[in-house]
């Protein structure tokens, strides 16, 4: 499990990437760092950015907030964002693991 303040933009940028690698298309840059499912998937999608804004969309919901830390955790594959006003888990459905094999 890795946790990274916000403010640690080049980190939480180089952890977001590892951690979606292979389950889906990861955009990143100074600004934000983006999670999209393949289009033939599970239609879900995940978006940090520097500012501390995140959204996410998963079949049935979608969420935006304000974070000040991001929990990677590959061995539950979840991404906790936490912030003043929120506690909010992204989990990896399980359809898009099978990418890496698991």
């Amino acid at each position: 499990m890795t946790s990274v303040s916000i403010s640690d933009w080049e980190h939480v940028c180089e952890t977001f990437a590892s951690f979606f690698r292979g389950i889906g298309e990861v955009q990143i840059d100074s600004n934000q760092a983006h999670f999209n499912s393949f289009s033939d998937d599970v239609q879900t999608s995940l978006g940090l950015f520097q500012s501390g804004a995140f959204a996410a969309a998963m079949p049935l919901h979608g969420i935006e907030s304000s974070i000040d830390t991001v929990v990677f955790d590959g061995e539950a594959n979840e991404v906790r964002l936490l912030g003043p006003s929120v506690n909010y888990t992204y989990r990896v459905p399980p359809q898009l693991l099978s990418h890496r094999g698991e």
